[in-house]
């Protein structure tokens, strides 16, 4: 997500046997001064890089390289070796996403940039105190008065670089979110109906338990928890369900799990509610019948 370059090495650290077909390839990141205060990736131990450290064989490593190779041992101050060149370890920094948001934590370092990575292609970051995007042009007016010969492209916020990677993971979100609240209208629809109609078939039970000298209020406590009972069955069978096949769009989620409480929650929520509407309407205005009325009714 950094840039289009993206390399990897294999690695030799003295004292670290590796173990037959290990795979010690670690990612490779080249980074300036102030790259990891820029883009907010805490150094747990040791420092970042300075200006001091463009010329130097230095290496900043990850945690899960530190935690690979190195164990519990502090690895500040170690050298290791990458596709013949060699660096020693100044700094540990936390693990990032560098390709895509879905890659796993993996080995990774980095190195400081060269002079002669700069003069054919490298990605600056800039950190702002406003919203980024107001300064792209100032951005561009500012390196053509450093040097008119100088060109930038491709300048984007961090926001749209990773929309750009879950573009179709967006995509299907929006889709799914579109049939999932589609299904959920539909199911208060029907459970509406349903309940509506069961609740208006026993009018003429209403009306004998109104003539009979039950209170209205009891009438319609005693059809709403009828009513609740049959409801919070099928909500516990389809949260079952839920659960069960909640597992196969896992892989398709970011940030949340399959049972994300707030999404179920919400859900069974709007199914309550209109179950809620659908007994005690109907048990209302049936209750309100002169009972003569109601008796009458088949």
């Amino acid at each position: 997500m950094l840039s289009d370059e993206n390399y990897s090495q294999k690695v030799q650290i003295d004292g670290y046997i590796p173990k037959p077909d290990e795979d010690v390839e670690c990612a490779i990141v080249s980074a300036g001064p102030r790259f990891f205060e820029t883009l907010s990736v805490p150094v747990s131990l040791g420092r970042g890089f300075g200006q001091q450290d463009m010329s130097s064989s230095v290496a900043v490593i990850n945690e899960v390289m530190a935690k690979h190779f190195f164990g519990s041992e502090n690895p500040v101050g170690r050298h290791f070796r990458y596709g013949g060149s060699e660096a020693e370890i100044i700094g540990i920094a936390k693990d990032v996403k560098y390709r895509t948001l879905r890659e796993e934590r993996r080995c990774q370092f980095y190195i400081p940039v060269s002079t002669e990575f700069i003069a054919f292609n490298t990605c600056f970051s800039l950190r702002t105190a406003t919203h980024p995007s107001a300064l792209v042009n100032v951005i561009g007016a500012a390196l053509k008065e450093f040097d008119p010969a100088f060109r930038s492209s491709n300048i984007r916020t961090m926001e749209e670089v990773v929309d750009t990677t879950i573009a179709q993971e967006r995509l299907i979100a929006q889709l799914a979110s579109f049939f999932g609240l589609t299904a959920l209208l539909l199911c208060c629809v029907g459970l509406y109906g349903i309940l509506s109609y069961f609740v208006t078939g026993r009018t003429h039970e209403i009306g004998i338990r109104i003539a009979l000298g039950a209170r209205i209020q009891n009438v319609v406590t005693m059809m709403m928890r009828e009513m609740g009972l049959v409801v919070i069955a099928g909500v516990v069978a389809g949260l079952s369900g839920a659960f069960i096949l909640g597992r196969a769009v896992s892989s398709l989620l970011f940030g949340l799990t399959p049972t994300d409480p707030w999404t179920i929650a919400s859900a069974v929520l709007f199914l309550l509610a209109a179950a809620t509407i659908a007994a005690y309407l109907p048990a209302r205005r049936a209750s309100r019948l002169d009972p003569l009325v109601a008796l009458r009714q088949e």
